[in-house]
C-alpha cells in the first residue's frame, strides 16, 4: 500500500532510462491484463474465517498467482466471559460481498467465464443450527473458541473415568470444548423449553457442524 502511494506522488518522475513513470504504470497495467487474458481455467477459494471472509481466485497453473481477491472483516459478540458468538447472516453476507467484488474484478479483466470451480475453507467447529425449510438460523453461531461447554466436557470425562480419549477410537477426537456436539447441547440446554421445541422441529432442523455447511446451504 505504501509503495502504491509513493508511486502516485512520483507519477511524473523519470527513471534512469528517461521514461515517464505514468507511461510505465500504464504499460505495466496493460501487460498484467494481457497476461491475465492468457489464463486458462481459474479456481476460486472461499475462506470464511474467524474475523473476516475472503474470496480469492487462482490460476492452477501457478498457485502463487492470485488473479483477484477481496476481504471483508466482521465483529464477534462476547455476551459473557469465555463465550463467543457471531451473526450467521453476517458470515454469509460478507462471503457474498467478497464474491461480488471478485466477480467485478474478473469481468473488468475479461476473465469472468474462466472460473471453473470453487472450494471453501472455514472456521471449523463454529456451529450453526438452522431451519432447513426457511433457511433461518435458530440462534447466533457459537464460535470454535467458545468455552461455555467446559463443565459439560468435564462431566463427560468424569463419566468416562477420566479418559478424555474415550471416543477417539470412534471419531478420532478427544472430548473437548472445541467440537460442535457439546456446543449444540449447551446452547439449547440453556434455553427454557427448547427440548420440546427441538422435538417439534426435528424434521425441519438441520445442523451443520461447520460454517462451511451453513454457507453452502445459503448459497
Amino acid at each position: 500500500m505504501g509503495q502504491g502511494l509513493k508511486l502516485g506522488r512520483r507519477r511524473r518522475s523519470k527513471n534512469r532510462t528517461g521514461l515517464d513513470m505514468a507511461t510505465m504504470t500504464t504499460n505495466a497495467s496493460a501487460d498484467r491484463v494481457a497476461q491475465q487474458r492468457q489464463h486458462g481455467v481459474l479456481i476460486g477459494a472461499i475462506d470464511q474465517g474467524t474475523s473476516s471472509s475472503r474470496f480469492l481466485v487462482f490460476d492452477p497453473a501457478d498457485e502463487t498467482t492470485v488473479v483477484a481477491q477481496a476481504q471483508k472483516e466482521f465483529d464477534s459478540k462476547y455476551p459473557r466471559e469465555g463465550w463467543a458468538e457471531q451473526d450467521p447472516e453476517l458470515l454469509v453476507s460478507t462471503v457474498k460481498d467478497c464474491i461480488a467484488s471478485v466477480h467485478a474484478q474478473l469481468k473488468e479483466a475479461g476473465l469472468e467465464d474462466k472460473l471453473s470451480a470453487v472450494g471453501i475453507t472455514n472456521q471449523r467447529e463454529t456451529t450453526v443450527v438452522w431451519d432447513r425449510t426457511t433457511g433461518e438460523p435458530l440462534h447466533d453461531a457459537v464460535v470454535w473458541l467458545d468455552a461455555r461447554t467446559q463443565a459439560t466436557v468435564e462431566a463427560l470425562v468424569k463419566k468416562a473415568k477420566g479418559d478424555k480419549d474415550v471416543l477417539r477410537s470412534q471419531c478420532g477426537l478427544p472430548l473437548s470444548t472445541y467440537f460442535s456436539a457439546v456446543k449444540v447441547r449447551s446452547r439449547w440446554k440453556n434455553k427454557q423449553n427448547n427440548l420440546s421445541r427441538i422435538r417439534i422441529l426435528i424434521k425441519t432442523v438441520s445442523h451443520g457442524s461447520s460454517v462451511g455447511s451453513w454457507t453452502t446451504w445459503r448459497r
